[in-house]
């Protein structure tokens, strides 16, 4: 339920732009990057747009940990897939 990641913004970038994605369940997530974290409530579905400052030019390490997961097998019959999942990152 823990995520840890390093991403590289892109050449002259001053933030990181992504949509997060709650699956079928809702879940707290709390994200930190550097000396920030944000804590928020994802309802079942849900997306949101997120920014995080970054300094041109350097890596940011993003920690990202959901409370709730669900297994796309337990919310459709016809999955095999028995991954613990919790939220999704789409970034732009």
């Amino acid at each position: 339920r823990i995520a840890t990641l390093v991403v590289n913004p892109a050449a002259g970038a001053t933030a990181i732009t992504f949509t997060m994605s709650a699956g079928p369940v809702a879940t707290a997530v709390e994200m930190s990057a550097g000396d920030d974290t944000l804590r928020f409530q994802l309802g079942a579905g849900e997306r949101r747009d997120l920014s995080i400052p970054v300094r041109p030019g350097n890596s940011t390490m993003l920690r990202i940990r959901a409370e709730q997961g669900f297994r796309p097998s337990a919310v459709d019959p016809k999955s095999t897939d028995m991954r613990l999942l919790g939220v999704r990152l789409e970034f732009r």
